[in-house]
């Protein structure tokens, strides 16, 4: 119960003090399933019938009495919880489930006290004590909300005194105790002030547990948050929002099986910054993080959808190209490099800009190529790019 203890509650209404969270807890209970209840109120009912066939032999004593306790059972208690069976298939019935129960078990229990008073003052106590546990357990069974259990005990024991009061009025008992002769009867009072402790009981259960559902809800929302992050990062490079090299490499190869099998053309660009040693060196690893995101952003505002591109390491950037050839794949690596040329970045010592070599290579018709294979084709396609002078685009051949 430590999780109810650590929510703000009115331990009077045993309510949420938080009216959202109030709501949410009544929410909670709508939207469970209503065949529990359905079947606790057909027990009830089965329960109060079988008392009446019941009755002559549990107290013979009653026998002349017998009509009124029949008329009372059947025409008033069983048709009560019939009546609350019925509503609970009605649509409107979740909306006011509290007051239907309420006011159902309410009359019930004023029913089992006509029901002691017919049978007073020549009923045993076994049978007031059969009556006594008739009053728990239908408490029990309508699994009432603590503010309405209080509203039915309230009425119970206010119908038990009018009764008694109206009976001790004619004969002249004194109204300042209860006589003897009454000292049975005041176990029905007793009993709903039983009932009412178990749908105290039973009502801050069901909070506790709501709290406890959600409580390993939000924990379970924060656990898949966390898992989403952590996936996150082992596929996108925080740096510069492109594709982790290990991720880049689960995406080619899936676009080179797929290309592979229907026997299209796939390429890959390869690009190294050039001099970007000295870049750091110079300005700061800062700086040339500002570089590194300013060359991606180029890299991914310049390739299709269909393209994936990722940062292979340090200052190398890769892209894959399914559906293209070695030609198109030279005009991409040509237009990527003609952008980062013309590209400046503003940092604290002015404009910097940057050239890039790129390397490309391609499979050709019914090729059988590895991913690395054809990625060592664009490195080596790399090298003699930066071999001729850099700030240019090389062909690896297909």
């Amino acid at each position: 119960m430590s999780v109810l203890a650590d929510t703000p509650i009115n331990p009077l209404t045993l309510t949420f003090t938080d009216q959202a969270l109030e709501h949410d807890f009544r929410a909670d209970g709508r939207a469970k399933s209503l065949v529990p209840l359905r079947l606790s109120l057909a027990a009830g009912l089965a329960l109060h019938a079988l008392m009446g066939f019941l009755d002559p032999w549990v107290a013979p004593e009653t026998y002349e009495t017998y009509r009124a306790i029949w008329l009372i059972r059947y025409a008033v208690v069983c048709p009560l919880f019939a009546g609350m069976l019925l509503l609970s298939f009605a649509p409107f019935f979740r909306r006011l489930e509290s007051v239907i129960l309420g006011v159902g078990a309410g009359c019930a229990g004023w029913g089992l006290i006509l029901i002691a008073f017919a049978v007073y003052p020549s009923g045993s106590d076994l049978y007031l004590t059969f009556l006594c546990l008739h009053l728990i357990f239908s408490c029990l069974l309508l699994r009432l909300r603590f503010p309405a259990a209080m509203a039915v005990s309230a009425a119970v024991v206010a119908g038990f005194f009018l009764l008694w009061f109206a009976a001790a009025a004619p004969t002249g008992l004194p109204c300042g105790g209860v006589p003897a002769a009454c000292a049975p009867l005041s176990g029905v009072a007793a009993s709903a002030a039983l009932g009412l402790a178990m749908a105290y009981g039973l009502d801050r259960s069901r909070r506790a547990d709501f709290l406890q559902c959600r409580n390993l809800g939000r924990q379970a929302d924060e656990l898949s948050r966390a898992r989403q992050q952590v996936e996150t990062l082992t596929r996108v490079d925080p740096l510069t929002g492109l594709a982790t090299r290990e991720h880049f490499f689960e995406l080619a190869e899936r676009d080179l099986e797929r290309c592979r099998r229907y026997a299209h053309p796939l390429a890959i660009i390869k690009m190294d910054l050039d001099h970007f040693k000295v870049v750091n060196a110079t300005v700061g690893h800062v700086t040339g993080d500002q570089v590194l995101r300013a060359v991606a952003r180029q890299i991914q505002v310049n390739v299709r959808e269909v393209d994936s591109a990722g940062r292979y390491g340090g200052e190398e950037f890769v892209v894959v190209l399914p559906e293209t050839d070695c030609e198109a794949a030279l005009q991409v690596g040509e237009r990527l490099r003609s952008f980062i040329e013309s590209l400046r970045v503003d940092t604290a010592l002015g404009r910097l800009s940057v050239t890039v070599s790129v390397g490309v290579a391609a499979t050709a018709d019914g090729d059988t190529i590895t991913l690395d294979d054809l990625i060592d084709r664009a490195d080596k396609a790399l090298l003699a790019a930066k071999q001729a002078g850099r700030n240019r685009v090389s062909d690896g051949g297909a």
